[in-house]
């Protein structure tokens, strides 16, 4: 598959209103987004499920949210993500999207590094860190 991205809802929440990223950080999501957008489902869920109070703020969520490739829960995932969450006591929407990331071989774009650096074998960028 090579090399690619997954990335979590906080960097797309961050990203789309533009805040607390530095210009080196944008740029590095500006050059993944302009080659893939990869989100897993439960991104999808949390993205669209978050009460807008400005339709301008929904409508770019939801514009971004088409752009992106979106990786359902497949029973590979389903199985990863349950072992993830016993062996590392997470919660159900964090093993989900590390186990998206582990079973795609994604590098997993978050903030959340403190849930997900206990992984073995998750690859983790935070781009608050660039």
């Amino acid at each position: 598959m090579g090399k690619g991205y997954l990335t979590d809802t906080n960097i797309i929440i961050y990203y789309l209103g533009g805040i607390q990223l530095s210009e080196r950080a944008l740029d590095f999501i500006d050059s993944i987004f302009s080659d893939e957008k990869n989100i897993s489902v439960i991104t999808r869920m949390e993205l669209l499920g978050f009460r807008f109070h400005n339709p301008a703020d929904e409508k770019r969520v939801k514009d971004f949210v088409r752009s992106t490739t979106v990786f359902q829960l497949s029973s590979h995932v389903e199985k990863s993500a349950i072992k993830l969450r016993k062996n590392y006591k997470l919660k159900l929407p964090d093993a989900v999207i590390a186990a998206t990331a582990l079973t795609n071989g994604f590098i997993l774009l978050t903030r959340n590094t403190k849930d997900f650096k206990k992984i073995n074998g998750l690859k983790l960028i935070n781009p608050f860190d660039l």
